[in-house]
């Protein structure tokens, strides 16, 4: 997979092959799975189903699209460097974002993130530029 990724980087043709692109990216985070380790055992969450993280302090929550929110015993910045970069995005000192499950960026001095499940993220200001421009908009 990461010689077709390659490849297609190279093209300059990028109108076809970068919609390819993204299909293989999406398909990619369909398939990779975050392991959560409980006290039964492990469990395996797509990085498809993640909406974001927010950290606590060592621990770093995962808010899932069906309401389930594990709790992980690593740092954030150790989850933010387990997930893609083409998906996901830090936005604030306290949140990553599954850029895929934004619903709207709201505007204001660093402005905000509406995620699907309707939470208001906020976005630092040192972000903001970053974040809009992975949304297509800066």
């Amino acid at each position: 997979m990461n010689r077709c990724l390659k490849r297609i980087s190279q093209k300059k043709n990028s109108g076809h092959l970068a919609g390819l692109q993204n299909v293989i990216q999406q398909s990619d985070l369909s398939l990779r799975q975050f392991s959560i380790h409980t006290n039964e055992g492990i469990e395996f969450v797509p990085l498809g189903k993640v909406i974001y993280a927010q950290a606590m302090g060592n621990y770093t929550g995962l808010f899932l699209q069906d309401g389930g929110k594990p709790l992980l015993s690593r740092k954030p910045k150790e989850v933010g460097d387990e997930l893609p970069e083409h998906s996901f995005l830090r936005i604030h000192n306290s949140y990553i974002i599954n850029v895929r499950q934004v619903k709207k960026y709201l505007k204001g001095r660093g402005g905000s993130i509406l995620m699907m499940n309707d939470t208001e993220l906020p976005v630092s200001e040192t972000r903001k530029q970053e974040l809009l421009q992975k949304l297509g908009g800066g």
